[in-house]
């Protein structure tokens, strides 16, 4: 069984949620962390979010690391109107404290720099911005990088935040520059694709087996 070594960047989120769940149960992932962003909602509460997901997951030897509380220029767009007031709906959620450790920013730094070239995958599934703002710290960390996976953009779809603009980019379009300018292999998720992803009744099954 081949097996990725990544790091998991998000602002959950129902989505980031549905996400952190199905990655904390593969067994082909070595998750090095996951690092969280203000997006959907506040920062505060997207790592509250992100920690909570990871008990309930059993998965509290990941370390989950908050970042950056607000985009690099424009000004903050969040989306609680579609993800409920904590982000995650009425989903009722376990008791978690906040926790030292470093800023987001330093840990896909620190982390990266320790692992070789081509090695690690950053699977964004918010606003660019913890990850735009280590390539600005630390241009190094681009060559440890196998490929940044992106749930974000939208070509032919439309947009679902304006006509036209994805939430993810449209929340921090300068962050996202960054990082598509860097050079570093990125794979493009787009609206194109995860509105085939459907929770029809067979697959509301097979995720409740999990």
């Amino acid at each position: 069984m081949s097996h990725s070594t990544l790091i998991i960047d998000c602002d959950p989120g129902v989505d980031d949620g549905v996400a952190l769940l199905l990655a904390f149960a593969s067994p082909e992932l070595d998750i090095l962390g996951v690092t969280t962003v203000a997006g959907n909602v506040a920062a505060a509460l997207t790592a509250r979010n992100a920690r909570a997901i990871r008990r309930i997951a059993g998965r509290e030897d990941v370390p989950v690391l908050a970042g950056c509380q607000r985009p690099m220029v424009r000004v903050p767009v969040e989306a609680g109107h579609f993800h409920g007031e904590s982000g995650l709906g009425d989903l009722p959620l376990p008791e978690v404290a906040d926790e030292p450790g470093p800023h987001a920013v330093d840990f896909l730094v620190r982390t990266l720099l320790e692992r070789g070239a081509g090695t690690v995958d950053v699977v964004v599934t918010g606003p660019f911005t913890n990850l735009a703002m280590a390539m600005i710290l630390e241009p190094a960390i681009i060559a440890r990088l196998r490929r940044v996976v992106v749930m974000g953009g939208a070509r032919t779809e439309g947009g679902n935040i304006t006509a036209s603009a994805e939430y993810n980019i449209f929340a921090d379009p300068h962050a996202a520059h960054v990082v598509f300018a860097s050079g570093a292999p990125v794979i493009v998720h787009g609206l194109d694709a995860t509105h085939q992803v459907r929770a029809t009744e067979p697959r509301i099954a097979a995720l409740e087996a999990l």
